[in-house]
């Protein structure tokens, strides 16, 4: 996890990923556990990082509309 604020269920993470990679799970080898779910990237140019990876995080989604969507399986 390279960048993560605790009131937006949204993280950014330098896993290496294709094209078609969303859904993937976000593995903690910390915790040992999966702690998000891969949804896409987006430029970052004003960091000069180039590229980042965006995630759900799992534990931000309790009152989060995002959260429902994971909980029900549906939009």
């Amino acid at each position: 996890i390279t960048s993560f604020d605790t009131t937006h269920p949204l993280f950014e993470h330098d896993c290496s990923t294709l094209g078609g990679n969303s859904g993937a799970c976000i593995f903690s080898k910390e915790l040992h556990r999966v702690v998000g779910l891969h949804i896409g990237g987006h430029d970052v140019e004003s960091t000069g990082v180039g590229r980042a990876n965006v995630a759900i995080a799992f534990a931000l989604l309790d009152g989060h509309r995002a959260g429902q969507i994971v909980r029900d399986a549906h939009v």
